[in-house]
């Protein structure tokens, strides 16, 4: 996304891939690179949300107000045609018996459901939701 973002705008920059929120966290609080996309519940985003680093933007559409920081501006605000959503889900064999993959199902969206299990989401920024596979095979379609 950046290297678009980049692209588009005529930026010269040197792109340093990470393979993880957390190593790219680390590169920017250590000083080793300038900027660094991370993501919620990384060291970068709680040090952005301590006052620590500066969140320059957001590609989250909607921006960053429902987590505390009303004044980071979404990227698309700032001109740039990228919204990221991310969704995380859960994959098993395609010869998983169908009974257990009922019982999974039940299972996950009971933890989803789960008073305690939310609010630890929620306090690294992560929205919880169960959508039901579907539902989450036409998300990651489109």
């Amino acid at each position: 996304m950046v290297e678009a973002y980049a692209k588009k705008h005529k930026l010269q920059i040197a792109v340093v891939s990470h393979r993880s929120g957390q190593e790219a966290s680390m590169a920017v609080i250590g000083g080793h690179v300038m900027a660094a996309e991370t993501g919620t519940g990384t060291p970068a985003w709680t040090a952005g949300k301590a006052g620590e680093l500066k969140i320059l933007a957001t590609p989250t559409p909607g921006g960053l107000a429902p987590f505390g920081m009303p004044d980071v501006p979404t990227l698309e605000k700032l001109g740039a045609d990228y919204i990221v959503r991310t969704f995380y889900g859960y994959a098993v064999r395609a010869q998983t018996p169908p009974d257990r993959l009922e019982k999974l199902r039940a299972a996950l969206n009971r933890a989803v459901a789960d008073p305690d299990v939310r609010q630890q989401m929620k306090a690294i920024d992560l929205t919880p939701a169960w959508i039901d596979p579907k539902t989450y095979e036409a998300t990651l379609a489109t």
